[in-house]
């Protein structure tokens, strides 16, 4: 909006536009646009462009996702993803295997345990063993990774509850 100089009808001089540039935001961001409550902006939200809630929306749905199925697949286990040990297993396989303990030695270093079961060599790290006394005879179920260590295979434990002693075999 332009008013005219009333002494000099040809000088002109703008008025400031309601609906302009607020100091302090990007000259595209009219004022308009973004709720104020004195000289500070109500809402951080309320003040962002539609695609940039989109993305924030995106996000915070992905993020609900990745938790949700990380609950359920914890819930559920390992169970349903590994698969019987057998000679054919795969290097990196997750496999289910469960046999008679024959030998239980400690490493030189580390604490960790090698068990022998049924003829297979089952590596179980320090973390793993706590809490857990393994002696020769016992039945053991576990589920580990089929893994080659120095040109021999191994059954590899991750975590101490992927082992377990079966007192119902005897």
């Amino acid at each position: 909006m332009v008013q005219t100089d009333q002494q000099n009808p040809e000088k002109t001089a703008p008025t400031p536009d309601p609906t302009g540039p607020v100091p302090g935001t990007p000259d595209s961001a009219p004022a308009a646009d973004i709720p104020r409550r004195g000289s500070r902006p109500v809402s951080i939200i309320a003040g962002w462009d539609r695609q940039e809630r989109i993305a924030l929306l995106l996000l915070v749905a992905v993020t609900l996702a990745v938790l949700a199925g990380h609950l359920i697949l914890s819930s559920v286990g390992k169970a349903p993803f590994a698969h019987p040990y057998s000679n054919a297993s795969h290097e990196g396989e997750l496999v289910l295997f469960q046999g008679v303990v024959g030998r239980v030695t400690h490493t030189q270093t580390g604490g960790h345990l090698i068990l022998e079961v049924e003829g297979h060599t089952i590596f179980v790290p320090a973390s793993a063993a706590r809490g857990h006394t393994f002696r020769i005879g016992d039945f053991i179920s576990l589920y580990g990774t089929v893994q080659t260590y120095r040109g021999e295979r191994e059954i590899v434990i991750q975590d101490g509850v992927d082992i377990w002693i079966d007192p119902d075999h005897s």
